[in-house]
């Protein structure tokens, strides 16, 4: 029987850390319920049915209604319901507190999604992203209470730097800005790809890559301090959209040493990198009253790990 059972929906977000919401983890019910670490979800999907020859796709089925959790429920208005065919379903969602717009349309199993993030300075928090797909045949029985699962994953990467002081002297060195270039910031647009194997290809539309300021003391207030053979985090985690770049670090700094001050020090180094969707890029950083230079390559953890902050840095 057409239009009888609501189309319904689980979530499980457990183990994704974000900058965002804390929430919970899967509570192991029957129906598969979460107890999410997201509160809400945008869903679209599309449905193929009639004969296999020349069957007819409906990419309306849902075109971005928000889904909200809910008393132990994800609800959603005006409620679908199950009818004949084939089914592919895509969730969108944004783990932090700062939410910025994204709209979308489904056309042949992909998502084309404009999302716009604040940005990844240290002022504001970027918006997170998370996508999840799901395929299910449709169902015409009363009684079926077939849950749509939906798993999500980052789309973003995150990257973070740290600081050594190698010069070869006793020198004490004050770090007074950070700036970072090279990495575009700017998405047009993604296109999630909802197959067996799910991915994501993002238009980054920067022109040129600007000059992103991530540290700037104001007057009075302290510097960073290094003292010989000490290291600090230079920035928190940062979000980054996927992809390949030479990237700059800038750094501002002056050097004490031998009852002397070198005062403004301004020096960069490059780095050719590749970010991946889920991925954590920590960069070391050696600085000397000289120069600053990447050191090797850098740790790399899937999103959700933490980096322990006493590990050993290689010179």
């Amino acid at each position: 029987e057409e239009n009888s059972t609501p189309i319904s929906f689980s979530a499980i977000h457990a183990s994704l850390d974000t900058k965002g919401d804390d929430g919970g983890t899967e509570d192991g019910s029957a129906t598969g319920t979460a107890t999410p670490e997201i509160s809400s979800f945008h869903v679209w999907a599309s449905r193929t049915f009639g004969q296999t020859g020349s069957p007819t796709t409906d990419n309306t089925i849902f075109s971005g209604e928000e889904v909200t959790y809910n008393s132990g429920v994800w609800q959603y208005s005006p409620v679908r319901y199950w009818q004949t065919g084939s089914y592919q379903f895509v969730a969108v969602s944004q783990m932090t507190d700062i939410k910025t717009s994204y709209t979308g349309s489904i056309t042949n199993s992909s998502l084309n999604l404009s999302f716009t993030s604040p940005g990844w300075n240290l002022s504001m928090t970027p918006a997170d992203l998370i996508v999840a797909s799901a395929t299910a045949s449709g169902q015409t029985q009363r009684n079926n209470n077939t849950e749509v699962a939906f798993s999500f994953n980052h789309q973003l990467a995150m990257v973070k730097f740290t600081a050594k002081n190698t010069d070869p002297r006793d020198a004490t060195i004050s770090i007074k800005s950070i700036a970072i270039k090279g990495n575009k910031t700017t998405s047009s647009g993604m296109t999630y790809s909802a197959s067996s194997t799910p991915s994501a290809a993002w238009t980054l539309s920067d022109a040129t890559p600007i000059r992103q300021l991530q540290l700037q003391l104001d007057e009075g207030k302290t510097a960073i301090t290094l003292a010989k053979d000490s290291k600090t985090t230079l920035t928190s985690e940062l979000m980054v959209f996927p992809q390949g770049c030479t990237l700059e670090i800038e750094i501002l700094y002056d050097v004490a040493a031998n009852g002397g001050t070198a005062s403004n020090n301004s020096k960069s180094a490059t780095k050719t990198v590749s970010w991946d969707a889920g991925k954590i890029y920590e960069y070391n950083i050696n600085v000397t009253s000289d120069h600053i230079s990447f050191v090797e390559e850098p740790t790399v953890v899937d999103w959700g790990t933490t980096i322990s902050a006493d590990a050993d840095i290689t010179i």
